[in-house]
């Protein structure tokens, strides 16, 4: 049975403060050249979280507060 690959996700470090592409360095610069191809693309560095489709972004930018999530705990199995 075939699978099709609809979607990647890139997740940079989460202190890395720039991942929109206007401000990256050169080495990331090449890196994203390549990814703006793909038909879909969720670029993250945990806080915040862009979605790309062919290399324009698509919807809002989502923010999340620094630490958000810390605190959260697994779902166990039993409680789904």
């Amino acid at each position: 049975m075939p699978r099709n690959i609809v979607g990647y996700v890139e997740l940079e470090s989460p202190g890395k403060s720039t991942i929109h592409p206007g401000g990256l360095n050169q080495r990331d610069r090449r890196q994203w050249e390549g990814m703006a191809k793909l038909p879909n693309l969720i670029y993250a560095n945990g806080e915040t979280w862009i979605m790309y489709r062919l290399g324009r972004q698509y919807g809002d930018t989502i923010h999340f507060e620094p630490g958000a999530g810390r605190d959260v705990l697994p779902v166990s199995p039993k409680a789904a």
